[in-house]
């Protein structure tokens, strides 16, 4: 992966720039997105079984990038399960929805409940594994950091690298 200096500077500010205040809607929000994309899917899908595949050509995956401090104030786990069962049912690929949380900060009540979304939802739920979590707190964006805050939630292999290895990167972004 090769991104350009100016990009990396743009997404290092963005990160420098946020700070979470206020109630934490990410259920609520999470919901209203994924019930729009899976209704569509789900439409596009039936139109394919039906003899016209146009319709689920024209549908993208798509990764959801959270940024958070880790505290939601609703249960995003009910609605990440809910989805995730319904792309298993439709069939659709593992690729076909990810969700990204970039933790900000370090509290480590909000980094367990954030690795619980990421680890434990699949055997606990016996669904689709759609969520990775990155903590984000001033540290280097490097090119494996980036790299799995952007496809961390679609891509296993991307998905299994430990937060511990983000540091090890000697290839900076900067």
């Amino acid at each position: 992966m090769s991104l350009n200096t100016q990009n990396t500077s743009q997404i290092r500010r963005l990160f420098e720039s946020l700070r979470p205040k206020g109630l934490s809607l990410m259920g609520y929000r999470l919901e209203s997105l994924l019930l729009y994309y899976l209704g569509v899917l789900e439409k596009a899908k039936a139109a394919s079984d039906n003899g016209d595949p146009e319709p689920m050509r024209s549908i993208k995956p798509v990764n959801y990038i959270v940024i958070t401090d880790g505290f939601p104030t609703d249960a995003p786990e009910d609605v990440i399960v809910a989805a995730a069962r319904r792309l298993t049912a439709g069939g659709f690929s593992l690729m076909q929805v990810g969700i990204q949380i970039v933790q900000l900060g370090d509290n480590p009540d909000a980094t367990e409940f954030l690795r619980r979304l990421d680890d434990d939802l699949p055997t606990e739920y016996g669904c689709r594994d759609i969520v990775d979590t990155t903590p984000y707190n001033g540290q280097e964006l490097n090119e494996k950091r980036l790299l799995k805050i952007l496809i961390g939630a679609v891509n296993g292999r991307i998905d299994r690298i430990q937060n511990s290895e983000l540091e090890s990167d000697s290839q900076s972004l900067s």
